[in-house]
């Protein structure tokens, strides 16, 4: 009966080594995975920024074109506004 006890000291040694080790690949798991998180993170901000960019600077041509397309339809109008006074002048 005395080996009983000892057989039970290993046991509870080894779990508690198996428990060591499983809290060891746990935390190792969950600090990679922080790590990948914020990798990812970065990542983004980064895409996200730059998207803004590219929005910003097709906005701003956008605006662009729109202001030179008004000029052109202005233009147009005041053309054809005198060319119907002309032909009404004319008669």
């Amino acid at each position: 009966m005395s080996e009983r006890p000892l057989e039970r000291d290993v046991t509870s040694e080894e779990q508690i080594a198996r428990l060591k080790r499983r809290a060891h690949r746990e935390k190792t798991a969950r600090l990679e995975a922080e790590k990948i998180a914020n990798t990812k993170i970065v990542e983004l901000a980064d895409v996200n920024r730059n998207l803004g960019k590219r929005v910003a600077s097709q906005a701003a041509e956008l605006s662009l074109k729109r202001a030179e397309a008004l000029a052109k339809l202005d233009e147009v109008n005041h053309q054809i506004i005198w060319e119907i006074g002309d032909e009404f002048y004319q008669t």
